[in-house]
């Protein structure tokens, strides 16, 4: 009888594997083509959930850019204290750096009181706003209405305050009356999506204006 010392034992086994794996592989067990082709990682892969969300984003974003590349018309008129940044950038000469900063100095500092007072916007100066004046109007606001920073609290605006907020008509500004009287106030800024008509961009484009207080 053949007599093998560990080494050839080990030697022979490592062939006898070999071939058997060859075996396997010609008959359809081993690994296919399929398996050893590169496969990007699965983390790669957005959810759709994600995707939907980046796509709302991204149409959103190119609403807003359509949005300030449209002139603001003859007779038309901004205010200053309730434009948002897209609003404002429609205006002559007022591109995206002058209209975060328009935006800025009000949150920071409170609301326009006239006209002049947007001379305290960096960037601005006396013959910008002299030459944006045509195109914007002041409205005039209850003090009820206002808190610290400029900002309307939706607890205790009026009718008339509402109606100036971006994307809130007469009859939105009434069902948030109605709102807050039957559920008792606002508690977040989220809670205006509860009332009938109002949707997640409207929320957004206010969100810099309103306060709950």
């Amino acid at each position: 009888m053949l007599s093998l010392n560990r080494i050839e034992t080990r030697s022979l086994a490592t062939a006898t594997a070999l071939v058997l794996l060859g075996t396997g592989v010609r008959l359809g067990f081993g690994p296919g083509p399929a398996d050893t082709e590169w496969q990007p990682p699965s983390d790669t892969e957005f959810p759709a959930a994600s995707a939907a969300g980046l796509r709302a984003t991204v149409e959103e974003g190119v609403r807003r850019e359509e949005r300030a590349g449209v002139p603001i018309a003859a007779g038309e008129r901004l205010d200053p204290n309730f434009a948002d940044e897209t609003e404002l950038r429609r205006l002559p000469g007022i591109g995206p750096a002058k209209a975060s900063a328009i935006v800025r100095d009000r949150r920071e500092n409170g609301p326009f009181g006239s006209l002049e007072d947007m001379e305290r916007v960096a960037g601005l100066g006396e013959k910008t706003v002299s030459r944006l004046a045509p195109y914007l109007a002041l409205t005039s606001l209850s003090p009820a209405s206002l808190s610290a920073h400029g900002r309307l609290d939706l607890n205790r605006a009026g009718l008339e305050d509402l109606v100036q907020l971006p994307g809130i008509g007469a009859e939105l500004a009434g069902r948030i009356v109605e709102f807050r009287q039957r559920s008792g106030g606002f508690r977040e800024l989220d809670d205006l999506l509860a009332v009938p008509g109002i949707g997640p961009g409207i929320v957004e484009k206010i969100r810099n204006q309103v306060r709950i207080q």
